[in-house]
């Protein structure tokens, strides 16, 4: 009981952050799972510059050509992610999509010293994801960065070796949009928990 005889409840913070894993170029970037608003298919955006969902409209970029990588080329694994951070909506197309990890906060890293350049502004620390590893994405910029592609990260994660098709599977539609849009089943890392995109 505190001094005037209120009960006093101590929120303890979050120990965990989640993050959707993705990869463009045989590199592993983490995205702050709560700015994901949705996920579709190639086919299912056409050629279009921008695609709306829920009266939405999102603008959509390859997520490589922030840090000037080879484009996104469209293969069945390939998806285009719908994100949203305040009043900005972006799309953004990678190569695929690995899973969702809820990453303990002791297990993230600073970038090494020998990031010293620009690629500060773009990652905010990195991870140890499966075999590789995965540099975090700073959204702010990610949503601010409209000044043409970056200079090649000096860090390419290990290749990961191709995962099975099972991790995207569709479950179900989402509500009419231009184009339809399709909610995604995605594989979740360990003690990963379910995401209001991401229903199982």
């Amino acid at each position: 009981m505190s001094p005037l005889g209120r009960t006093e409840t101590r929120v303890r913070a979050s120990s965990t952050t989640r993050f959707l894993v993705v990869m463009c170029a045989e590199t592993c970037f983490a995205l702050p799972a709560d700015i994901v608003r949705g996920l579709m298919t190639f086919e299912e955006a056409g050629p279009a510059e921008a695609v709306t969902m829920l009266e939405v409209t999102y603008p959509l970029r390859d997520l490589a050509a922030h840090f000037g990588l080879p484009p996104v080329s469209s293969a069945p694994e390939s998806r285009i992610i719908l994100c949203t951070m305040g009043n900005f909506h972006k799309g953004f197309r990678v190569s695929q999509m690995l899973g969702l990890a809820d990453v303990d906060n002791e297990r993230i890293r600073p970038l090494p010293p020998h990031f010293g350049g620009p690629e500060r502004k773009w990652f905010g620390g990195l991870f140890l994801f499966q075999e590789t590893v995965a540099l975090m994405v700073h959204p702010g910029w990610l949503f601010g960065e409209e000044r043409g592609p970056a200079q090649r990260p000096r860090l390419t994660a290990t290749p990961v070796t191709a995962l099975a098709s099972g991790h995207a599977a569709v479950v179900g539609n989402g509500t009419p949009s231009h184009p339809p849009v399709e909610i995604v089943k995605l594989e979740e890392a360990p003690d990963a928990e379910d995401t209001p995109w991401a229903q199982f």
